[in-house]
């Protein structure tokens, strides 16, 4: 995943589109993770009121030494010693229903949104699937990194 990516799951809590956006104060640190069927990424972002978010801590598991996504986000925010994230998004390689996964590669591997507000106490968690993760990350790249594949105008209603 690219750092806007990050970035935006931290400050715009949660990976929500920015039209969705909560407060940057609202959110002290946010975890964004990206797990695929290789590795599972995290960081951690600190948002402080007013301010613009850094990256606090960042870490890859191979998800192949741990039995569970449950044991490597365990693993991670252990080795973080940041305490509990105030709002995090977890990007999944596989399909999402009703906030819940389970990896493509890794049957053993489910993540589960309700079952991650209860253990990071927090009602400010979402698991998409990573296209979408990737998608909230083109929301900020600069107008010099877009390429014009078809110049048309938008169809009538839609932009």
């Amino acid at each position: 995943m690219s750092t806007s990516y990050f970035q935006h799951a931290s400050t715009r809590g949660a990976c929500r589109p920015p039209r969705l956006a909560c407060r940057c104060s609202a959110v002290p640190h946010a975890l964004a993770a990206d797990l695929g069927g290789t590795n599972a990424r995290y960081q951690l972002w600190r948002c402080p009121p007013g301010g613009a978010a850094t990256l606090a801590f960042q870490s890859t598991h191979a998800t192949a030494a741990h039995a569970s996504f449950q044991a490597s986000l365990a693993a991670f925010l252990a080795e973080a010693a940041l305490g509990l994230p105030a709002a995090a998004c977890f990007a999944v390689a596989g399909p999402v229903v009703s906030g819940s996964a389970t990896l493509t590669n890794l049957s053993n591997w489910r993540v589960d949104g309700t079952e991650l507000r209860g253990l990071l106490a927090t009602p400010a968690v979402r698991v998409v699937n990573d296209f979408e993760g990737v998608g909230y990350g083109i929301l900020d790249l600069p107008a010099s990194s877009l390429l014009t594949l078809n110049a048309a105008a938008p169809a009538c209603g839609r932009s």
